[in-house]
């Protein structure tokens, strides 16, 4: 789902899962590739982008979601949010400068995750940042309305 890898003294986590949606698994492995650019004492700054050319994070995974809510499997659903919720939390507070390289689409929980960043930067050619749960009507967790509040701008690359 994704690579880490590191140029000098930057840590560099490529999202390798074509459209790069958020589900359990993603979460765990999000979490724990967190752990290993902190623990790398080299690491100076860290680097998200993807490897798709179309995508950078399509937020929640709707093939994973859709069937667990259907199956009323309500603690799974939550332990994912909250999982998530702690990945935001983590990047936020990270203790290196955080880089969204966004180059392609970035929507919904993958809009959410970079803003939790400290610095996003997106191609001008390519790509939309949105939130369509706004449209849903699905509600924010707290903490994701703070994340988006923080991030306010968007720099062409």
């Amino acid at each position: 789902m994704m690579t880490l890898t590191t140029h000098d003294t930057v840590a560099v986590l490529t999202l390798t899962n074509g459209e790069n949606r958020h589900n359990p698994q993603f979460a765990k492995q999000l979490k724990q590739t967190l752990v290993e650019v902190v623990a790398d004492q080299h690491h100076k700054a860290l680097v998200i982008t993807s490897s798709d050319e179309k995508c950078w994070s399509l937020g929640i995974d709707t093939e994973w979601l859709v069937p667990a809510m259907k199956a009323k499997k309500a603690d799974e659903i939550r332990t994912f949010m909250y999982d998530m919720d702690d990945v935001f939390k983590t990047l936020l507070l990270f203790p290196m400068p955080v880089i969204a390289a966004i180059n392609g689409h970035a929507f919904g929980n993958g809009a959410i995750l970079a803003c939790a960043c400290d610095f996003r930067f997106m191609r001008g050619d390519r790509g939309f940042f949105c939130f369509p749960e706004v449209d849903l009507s699905i509600p924010f967790l707290p903490g994701m309305i703070a994340f988006v509040k923080k991030s306010h701008s968007l720099l062409p690359f």
